[in-house]
């Protein structure tokens, strides 16, 4: 996989393809996002928490089902999405492309993820349009806080595990529709997919946590307090700091695994529909 990458950053018709390739994921997905996140962001404007009446509760209950909505399609347009484009009827045009599966692969990780960070940026451009409405709230002292904040290599650190598990969980979802859509498993496939996911997600965080911090509870609890932002270098932190290495690489290593039988099973076990 990193040497697909590599090879696209050096071949620039890999770039032009790779990128009509991202250009074509998002065109089939971009409506329903846009209209969830239009009106997410309507209601941020019509809410004022500093007004009590029974239309605000209603607009912030609306508001907050919205935000679930958004997460949930997320993940719905990207299992969708894939589906479709793998195993369903215009999957035969997907495997005719003069694409390696590599590349058809990381395409749709790279439009998953961004879906995940445009969602997560309205939510938060949601949220401060809303603080904006509440009496007595400053902006400009909120961007003079933010410019004044110091990011530590723990928050750093952090920032590449949070995407690192993004990913990993993006793979793992490819993953288990690759298995169930071998010819091993002709029936009930979405329950049995949930399930893979659910008992493998277990399983991995029950690994990590055996071998690599075994007897001490999660080692992400034991690292996110101490390597967030604007703490000093000490002895603490730089062992939260190897931690947090342990944790990225972990991630990392789950990605290739879930990535490369993914990759295996659709260039020999698969049944497109």
């Amino acid at each position: 996989m990193i040497n697909t990458i590599i090879h696209l950053v050096r071949n620039k018709e890999g770039i032009k393809v790779f990128w009509k390739l991202c250009k074509h994921e998002l065109k089939c997905s971009y409506r329903g996002f846009l209209i969830l996140y239009a009106i997410t962001l309507l209601l941020a404007v019509m809410i004022n928490p500093s007004i009590d009446s029974m239309f605000v509760v209603t607009l912030t209950l609306i508001y907050g089902l919205l935000l679930c909505v958004i997460l949930i399609m997320s993940m719905y347009v990207i299992i969708k999405n894939y589906h479709t484009s793998m195993f369903a009827k215009p999957a035969y045009l997907t495997h005719t492309l003069p694409v390696s599966t590599t590349k058809l692969l990381i395409v749709k990780i790279l439009v998953g993820l961004i879906w995940f960070a445009l969602s997560y940026g309205v939510i938060l451009a949601s949220i401060i349009v809303i603080g904006l409405s509440v009496d007595n709230f400053d902006l400009q002292l909120l961007f003079k806080a933010f410019s004044h904040i110091h990011i530590s290599w723990g928050a750093i650190l952090y920032a590449v595990y949070t995407v690192l598990g993004v990913v990993e969980s993006i793979t793992l979802l490819y993953l288990v529709i690759d298995i169930t859509h071998t010819t091993h498993i002709q029936r009930f496939r979405v329950p049995i997919a949930i399930m893979l996911f659910l008992i493998i997600s277990w399983l991995s965080s029950e690994i990590m946590n055996m071998f690599i911090n075994p007897g001490q509870g999660s080692l992400l609890q034991m690292v996110t307090s101490n390597a967030m932002i604007g703490q000093n270098i000490n002895t603490t932190l730089l062992t939260d700091m190897t931690k947090l290495l342990i944790l990225c690489g972990w991630e990392l290593l789950l990605v290739c695994l879930y990535f490369f039988s993914g990759k295996y099973l659709i260039d020999h076990k698969i049944e497109v529909e």
